[in-house]
Formats: structure tokens, C-alpha cells, sequence
């Protein structure tokens, strides 16, 4: 809009002031400038904020959340920790005073420093000149216990504790070290967790472990000594009496060897799949023959797990040493989800592949013939000479590699992020451990065969461990796994997806289970098959002459399949594959392979609406016979009958104003339409009309509002309120007072 005044000196000499506006706009004008101040005050507060990452976990289902807060460097850590307990909603599950706000690590996964003052301002942390490249970490505390003191540069150990006689080992459990902390202030502090096993001081040895190198921390008033920046640190302590030097000679050697053959041991997290009687029926797995799968195995390669007591008892309660480790909240709230099971109050039960209760060092000898534990062989617990054993070599597969289970718990679904997950398995395992032994030891914690569970990479679900013969190397401590219940493929055997289709739901195609398909199976053999797992994982009850299967191709319902070919020999078909279960509501019309199922719909102009979907089936690829067949079940005139081929994905929905005028309705099928159908596959779709009908009168209102209600079932979010159409021209003005152009000028 164009605003414009004339000036006359007379009329506008004299301006009002401020003092001579009328009451109401004074006041105006006092809130306007009062407000342009406080914006102004704002703005300057808004340059003194920061952001925040902070990390919690939270009490219940002990998941890693993280939240943003935007503080100023004058705010208080105490006023910011209050911010984040509310916006956690933490009130009623924990108090206020037991939380505080620390830096954190995300990549080693541990508190990196702590205050000892509350009222700190984040401008006087020492953390002040890098707190924008800072995580933080709300601890919490049990109620009652004091925090624990976080030095900056402190790193966070994995803690076992080896058991000299029998050479056993257990753990690991997470505990923290600052920097100059002496070997027995260290000492005291696991004095303090394991109270119930009456250790004394003097009697605790400690190796520190980190890229095979072995330290003895045997001067208690010395520093331990170690690299920040390094996350590999093992910390092996054994609890011996010794009497004199030779004794602690011994020692460390024994705790050297324990150590040397344990250098290949990870620890590795597994998610198990529910393995109820229901689940197992309706996928048709059957439950394990534990008594055969023993058999099974002394037979097999000759695994040293075999040989174990153990595997013929009942799963016993966990045996790992509680409280071993830092048992304070504050370092509980550092430690990841998997050594959060490990220090819970209920463990679940554990489920000794090689017993922690045995005492047998067969049950964790793990050397080969040329590690130095050879010299402290014993017949009598071994019960055949060294060399008469089946160690591992270059040249024998014979896998003789530790396998044990920590723990295996169960949680309630409403207590974890991912509800679909509720059992878990923590396994000790050596890493040249094979995938196909590994699948064999755990046939015992999941419950079936190893012919009926697969092997996963955990998060990146869709990577699956097929190779049997590959180990283990690639994991580290705290890596995840996953198993899924599923027969495993044999040879010539393909996996797949099968989707029931629902022409015309919006979601048109609904995934019902993974099935198997042999090469040279038959269709009516795999229809069989589907029609009853169907009924019994979903209550599907179709007629197996009512129904067909039919390729899915991307979005879009492809080639049908007769019951009398084969696949792979008729029907190529690769892994992976995707397959369509569909409900005919009667007798199956397509029974030779060159005929053509067409999805066609009608559009009716004077109601503004489409038919449902239904199916024509055609002898040839042919647009005339196409037009005919349309013709003869909707009473139509062929003259009179259009024909529109609809190029978008199935169920091919669309706006019902586009319907008239933005498809290529055929009328006449000249040479060029003929070949529309040549080369496609069953499942296109048609749209038809009759000429005949004209298209309903529709006022600007009733039009508008049908557009809005297409789009909003569409999913379409339209906010154009004028015409794109219309363009906004300059106004031009002319004064009087210009000179005017002469007749000589206009001839010129």
C-alpha cells in the first residue's frame, strides 16, 4: 500500500507534542516504551545463555535420557539441577537433595569431575572456559550415603575378582580412580563394598591390566599411575593370605596366569526373545529336549563346556559377588545398562555353563599347549595327560574355548525403553569363540534348538551372523547381541515377508510373519502352509480356493503365482523376497499363466465418488478387450465408456476434484494405447466412466470444503488462501504542475 501527503507549510507547521496527546495514547506510549525496554533487557539476559546437555538415568528403568536446558552463566548448579529434576519429573521417585549436577563422559561412559559446592555459579567452575564443549550428568545418590569425590582426569576400571585356588575368575563390576590415589586408598575403598566376606587390607593383591601388560600394585603408598585418555584398564584382585616372600611370589604368578589366559575373555550383553509355550506354538518352534541337547554336545566337538557338571543341574541363583565394585549411587549412575544388571538388587537367575561353584580349574583352564599354565597341569583334575587333550591349533577345529553365564534376568515391560525387549543374558565368552559354538551354548538360555534362532548385530538389526565358522574378535566389553526365534535357512532355502493385501484399506498391504520357501517348492504347497500359520499367528481363516499368492513389488501388488508352478524352476525368487496373501471372497478365476488380473475402479461425476476395487481378468494383454469386459459388467456403451491408467502406487488415492480433469482418460483406443498393457505385470489399475454423466455443479464453498477434507485424509496440508494468479500492479501518480507535452513533441 502506497501512503503519500501533501506538503503545506500552513496546515503542518505546527506539530503536537507528547504533552499535548490525549490521555489514552500517553499511556499507550508508556507501555510501548516500557516494553521496548524489558525486550531490550531480555535481549542482553538471552547473550549471557548457554546450552546444556545433561544425561540422567533414571531410577526405575535405569535408561541413559538426555535433556537440553538453557541456564546463564550466573545461574547456580544447584538452580540448574532443579530445572532438570523437573523437567525429568523426578519428584516422588527421588529427592532433590540427593541429585547434583557433574561433567560427564559419553564416550567412556563415567563421571569426569565433581564439585564440592552446590552454589557454585557456572562462571566460577573450573570447567568455564570449555562448558560449551562439556557434557553433564545429573547424579543421583542412595538416600542417606554421601557423594562420592570426582578429580578431574579420573578414569572408570573394569574390576574382577580371581579366586587363586581354583583359578576363577568373576566380574567384571565398574569402579572409578582418581588421579594420585594410592594402592591403598584404592584397597580400602574395595575393603568397603565386599563387607559381608571379611576382607583384610593386608591380604588383597591387586594387577593392574591394560594391552596385555600386567602391573603388580604391591606398595600401598605408592600413586597408580595411568593414561586419562585410555578406556582398557583392568583391574584384577585376589583376596590370599600370605606368609612369606615366597608366598606373594606365588601368588602373582598364579594371578599372572589367570591373567595371561584371560586376556581373550569380553564380556557381551544378549537380548533374548520371549520363549513362552504360546510364542513358540504359534511360530512352530519346539521347545529344547534339554537332556538330548547335553547328549548333543559331549558328542559334539569336544568343547571343555562339555565336560562341565554343571550343564546337567538346573539354572542356579546368580553367584557374582554383589557389591563388588563401587556400591555408592553416584558411581552406580556412571556405569552403563549392562553393569547396571550385574548391580541391581535382583539379578535374576544365573545359569553356570562353566560353574563358578565348581571348583575344578578344568572349568576355566583355557591355555593352550604352549602357554605357561602347562607346567601346573594336574591328572588327577584333568583326568588325561596334557598332550592326549584336544587343545586348539591352526590345524584342530576342535573348540575348547571358555563359555560362561553370568546372569540372565527378566524385566517387566513397563521398566525398559524397548518394551519388545524383556529378557537379557550376560555371557563371559572368549573372543575365538565361533558363532556356530556360541549358538550351541546358548541353547540352553533361550530355550530352543539352534536350528530355531538367529544371531543379530545389535542396534543394525538387519545384519545377521551367518557365518558359523567366524569368531568373535570383533567385540568388545558391554557389546550387544540379538536373538530372534526363526528357523534357520538350509540349503536352497530362501527367507521372506508375507503381507496380506487390502485393496482398499489406506494401508493397503499389512506384514504377517517371515516365512521359508525351499526351491522347487510348489505354490499351492506354500499356500498351504501360509493359510494355516496365518490362521494361527493372526486368526486369518481364508479358503485356500479364495485366496492367491502374488509377488509384491515395492508399493505396488505384482505377478500372481498358480498353484501349480514351482519356484525357482517357474518362478525366479531371490532372499528377502516379498509375497502377497490375498483374500478373493471367492472362486479363483486366473488359472492360466497368460492371462492378466486388472484392478479397475469407476469414477461416478454426478456423486463425486469411486467404487471399491474390483478385479477384470483378461485372456490377452488388449486394451480393446479390456474396454469390452468393462463394458459387459457395468452396462456401459463402449462408446460411451473412458478408460484412465493410473501411473501412482497402489491403492492409488487421490483427491476426488483431480479425479475429472487431471487424469488421460481415454476415449478412442488408437495404436499407441494399444501396447498400454503389453509387458506389465497382474495389478495395474484403471479408472473407468461413462461419458454420459456431467460433472456435479459445486459452489465455491461446498468446493472448498471438500478440498479440505481430501487433503486432510490424504495427509495434505494446503494453506493457500488467495490465487497464485493474481499480480500486484504500482500505482502511478501525475501532478498537474508537470509540463505538459506540446503538440510539436507528440509529431516528433
Amino acid at each position: 500500500m502506497l501512503m503519500y501527503r501533501q506538503k503545506d507549510k500552513n496546515r503542518n507547521c505546527n506539530a503536537m507534542t507528547v504533552e499535548e496527546f490525549p490521555s489514552h495514547i500517553q499511556n499507550l506510549l508508556k507501555q510501548m516504551r516500557e516494553k521496548e525496554e524489558s525486550d531490550r533487557l531480555a535481549k542482553e539476559k538471552e547473550n549471557d545463555m548457554f546450552k546444556l546437555k545433561v544425561y540422567c538415568n533414571l531410577p526405575i528403568t535405569n535408561h541413559l535420557k538426555d535433556v537440553k536446558v538453557f541456564p546463564f552463566y550466573d545461574n547456580t548448579l544447584a538452580e540448574t539441577a532443579s530445572e532438570i529434576y523437573e523437567k525429568l519429573d523426578l519428584k516422588g521417585t527421588v529427592s532433590l537433595e540427593d541429585c547434583r549436577l557433574v561433567t560427564y563422559n559419553k564416550i567412556q561412559d563415567c563421571i569426569e569431575c565433581s564439585f564440592d559446592r552446590d552454589d557454585y555459579k557456572f562462571c566460577d567452575t573450573p570447567v568455564k572456559d570449555y562448558i560449551h564443549h562439556s557434557d553433564w550428568y545429573l547424579e543421583i545418590r542412595k538416600s542417606g550415603v554421601p557423594f562420592e569425590v570426582y578429580k578431574s582426569g579420573g578414569i572408570k576400571i573394569k574390576v574382577y575378582m580371581v579366586n587363586i585356588e581354583n583359578e576363577e575368575v568373576q566380574g567384571p563390576l565398574s569402579m572409578r580412580i582418581n588421579p594420585g590415589e594410592t594402592v591403598r586408598e584404592v584397597k580400602a575403598r574395595l575393603i568397603t563394598f565386599l563387607p559381608a566376606m571379611n576382607i583384610e587390607i593386608e591380604n588383597l593383591k591387586l594387577v593392574l591390566e591394560v594391552y596385555n601388560e600386567s602391573t603388580h600394585l604391591d606398595e600401598d603408598d605408592v600413586p597408580i599411575k595411568f593414561d586419562s585418555n585410555c578406556t582398557n584398564y583392568k583391574l584384577y584382585v585376589s583376596s590370599v593370605t600370605e606368609t612369606d616372600e615366597n608366598d606373594k611370589q606365588y601368588i602373582f604368578t598364579k594371578m599372572h596366569k589367570v591373567i595371561d589366559r584371560f586376556v581373550h575373555i569380553v564380556n557381551i550383553d544378549i537380548i533374548l526373545p520371549d520363549n513362552d509355550i504360546g510364542t513358540l506354538e504359534s511360530l512352530s518352534i519346539p521347545p529344547l529336549d534339554f537332556n538330548q541337547n547335553i547328549d548333543r554336545i559331549e558328542m559334539g566337538s569336544g568343547d571343555r563346556v562339555s565336560n562341565s557338571p554343571s550343564l546337567r543341574v538346573s539354572p542356579q541363583p546368580n553367584n557374582v559377588i554383589e557389591g563388588f565394585g563401587d556400591q555408592s549411587n553416584s558411581e552406580d549412575s556412571s556405569l552403563s545398562d549392562s553393569d547396571r544388571t550385574l548391580i541391581g538388587d535382583a539379578p535374576g537367575d544365573c545359569i553356570g555353563i562353566l560353574s563358578s561353584s565348581s571348583n575344578s580349574p578344568a572349568d576355566q583352564h583355557m591355555a593352550s599347549p604352549s602357554d605357561p599354565a602347562e607346567d601346573s597341569y594336574n591328572d588327577e583334575v584333568f583326568g588325561n595327560p596334557p598332550e592326549e587333550m584336544n587343545w586348539d591349533d591352526d590345524t584342530n577345529h576342535s573348540q575348547n574355548y571358555y563359555f560362561k553365564v553370568i546372569s540372565v534376568t527378566t524385566q517387566n515391560k513397563d521398566s525398559i525403553a524397548d518394551q519388545d525387549c524383556t529378557r537379557f543374558c550376560r555371557v563371559m565368552v572368549d573372543k575365538r569363540l565361533t558363532i556356530g559354538n556360541l549358538k550351541k551354548h546358548l541353547e540352553t538360555v533361550v530355550g530352543v534348538s539352534t536350528q530355531y534362532f538367529k544371531i543379530y548385530q545389535y542396534p543394525n538389526q538387519d545384519v545377521e551372523l551367518t557365518d558359523m565358522n567366524k569368531d568373535l574378535n570383533t567385540m568388545k566389553d558391554s557389546d550387544k547381541l540379538l536373538v530372534k526365534l526363526g528357523r534357520v535357512l538350509k540349503k536352497n532355502e530362501m527367507s521372506g515377508r508375507i503381507f496380506q493385501l487390502k485393496p482398499d484399506s489406506t494401508e493397503p498391504f499389512t506384514y504377517l510373519f517371515d516365512y521359508i520357501i525351499a526351491k522347487g517348492q510348489t505354490v499351492a504347497s506354500a499356500k498351504k502352509d501360509i493359510l494355516l500359520q496365518a490362521k494361527k499367528q493372526h486368526m486369518i481363516d481364508i479358503p485356500y480356493s479364495k485366496c492367491r499368492l502374488r509377488k509384491k513389488n515395492w508399493k505396488n501388488p505384482a505377478k500372481i503365482y498358480l498353484d501349480c508352478q514351482k519356484f525357482s524352476d517357474d518362478i525366479q525368487i531371490t532372499n528377502k523376497f516379498e509375497m502377497i496373501l490375498q483374500d478373493l471372497g471367492e472362486e479363483e478365476r486366473l488359472t492360466k499363466p497368460t492371462q492378466m488380473a486388472i484392478f479397475v475402479k469407476r469414477w461416478c461425476p454426478e456423486t463425486l465418488t469411486l467404487t471399491p476395487f474390483h478385479e477384470i481378468v483378461l485372456d490377452n494383454s488388449c486394451m480393446n478387450e479390456l474396454k469390452k469386459k468393462l463394458s459387459e459388467e457395468s452396462g456401459i456403451p463402449e462408446n460411451y465408456l473412458d478408460m484412465a491408467f493410473i501411473k501412482s502406487p497402489f491403492p492409488c488415492d487421490m483427491n476426488i476434484l483431480d479425479v475429472q480433469n487431471d487424469l488421460d482418460w481415454i476415449s478412442t483406443i488408437n495404436q499407441l494405447d494399444t501396447y498400454l498393457l503389453q509387458g506389465r505385470d497382474d495389478g495395474s489399475v484403471f479408472f473407468y466412466r461413462d461419458r454420459r454423466e456431467s460433472m456435479k455443479e459445486l459452489t465455491p464453498e461446498e468446493k472448498k470444503e471438500i478440498n479440505q477434507r481430501e487433503n486432510a485424509r490424504l495427509g495434505r496440508h494446503s494453506t493457500k488462501t488467495f490465487s497464485p494468479n493474481r499480480r500486484e500492479r504500482g500505482l502511478k501518480i501525475y501532478l498537474d504542475n508537470l509540463p505538459k507535452k506540446t503538440d510539436d513533441s507528440v509529431a516528433d
